[in-house]
């Protein structure tokens, strides 16, 4: 077979590593602490890279739908409290909330297909001004009437 190289260090050149306890050569081990230690101490103490993530903002809208079948189904609880119920409040379903709700697609729709405070602020408006307008436009037929 072939010749065993011998060692080249004697055991007087071997110091053992004060963290692992393997004896590793003198030349290796700096302040008592072989280079294997010292680079997993490195490893574990460095900051992970940062890595800049691009997030973007997915906000799904309420469907326009939802809004259509909400405004269908106040306007109907409404004359069910009316006519069932026999109560008056019914008439807050079908004067404030059926309105509501068919005009908030609308207007988000001007509004560019975002949900917004600006979009349900001016849905609000616009509903107290139609509401306003067909008031006076019941109130002038009405007074027309009377006059004859």
């Amino acid at each position: 077979m072939y010749p065993r190289k011998e060692c080249r260090m004697e055991k007087e050149d071997l110091v053992p590593c004060r963290n692992c306890g393997v004896h590793e050569p003198a030349n290796t081990i700096k302040d008592g602490i072989c280079i294997e230690c010292v680079n997993e101490h490195e490893k574990i103490n460095q900051p992970a890279p940062i890595e800049q993530i691009k997030v973007e903002k997915t906000r799904n809208p309420i469907p326009a739908s939802m809004f259509i079948w909400g405004a269908f189904l106040s306007f109907f609880v409404g004359v069910y409290v009316i006519l069932k119920l026999e109560q008056l409040w019914g008439l807050f379903f079908i004067l404030t909330v059926t309105p509501c709700l068919f005009l908030y697609p609308i207007i988000r729709f001007l509004f560019g297909g975002k949900d917004s405070i600006a979009a349900a602020a001016v849905t609000i408006i616009t509903e107290e001004v139609l509401k306003s307008k067909i008031e006076k436009a019941v109130k002038k037929r009405y007074n027309k009437k009377r006059k004859y």
